[in-house]
C-alpha cells in the first residue's frame, strides 16, 4: 500500500503542481486586467507552448496583441501631436522674435526721423532769433543814421 501510494502521488504530482489550461488563461487575464500586458502575453506564449491547440488561450493572444498594437498607435499618435504642438510653439517664438526684430528695426527708422525733425526744429528756431536781432540791429542802426542816411542793403550772405 505505502508503494501504491508513492507511485500514485509520483504520477499525479505533475498535474498537482502544474499549470492547466484554464490556470494560464485565468493568470494571464488577471495580468492583462491589471495593465500587465507584457507580462500576461509571455504567460499566454508560455500556455500555449504547453497547449497550443487551445482557443481561449489563442483568442487572448490576439487581444493582448491588438492592445499592444492600438497602444504603439497612441503613443505614435501622441508624439506627433506633441511634436505638432512643439513645432506651433517654435513658430509663434520665431513670429515673436522677429516682430521684435522689426521694432528693433522700426524703432532705429524713427530715430532718424526724430533726429531730422528735432535738427530741423532747431534750425528753424535758429533762424527765428536770427531774423529778431537782425530787425534790432536795423532798428539800431536806423536810430543812429536816421531815416534819411540809411538805405537798405542786400544781404551778402
Amino acid at each position: 500500500m505505502k508503494n501504491w501510494f508513492i507511485f500514485t502521488l509520483i504520477c499525479f504530482s505533475g498535474f498537482l503542481w502544474g499549470q492547466s489550461r484554464d490556470d494560464y488563461f485565468i493568470e494571464s487575464a488577471n495580468l492583462f486586467l491589471n495593465n500587465k500586458n507584457t507580462e500576461a502575453l509571455d504567460k499566454v506564449e508560455e500556455g500555449l507552448y504547453k497547449f497550443p491547440k487551445d482557443k481561449k488561450l489563442e483568442a487572448l493572444k490576439k487581444k493582448l496583441e491588438e492592445q499592444k498594437e492600438s497602444e504603439k498607435n497612441k503613443k505614435e499618435q501622441n508624439n506627433k501631436t506633441n511634436k505638432n504642438k512643439q513645432d506651433e510653439r517654435n513658430n509663434e517664438n520665431n513670429k515673436k522674435q522677429e516682430q521684435k526684430a522689426s521694432g528693433k528695426e522700426k524703432n532705429q527708422t524713427e530715430e532718424p526721423q526724430t533726429n531730422i525733425d528735432f535738427r530741423k526744429e532747431m534750425y528753424n528756431s535758429i533762424l527765428e532769433s536770427l531774423e529778431k536781432e537782425e530787425k534790432r540791429t536795423k532798428k539800431r542802426l536806423m536810430r543812429q543814421m536816421g531815416k534819411r542816411e540809411y538805405t537798405p542793403k542786400e544781404k551778402d550772405w
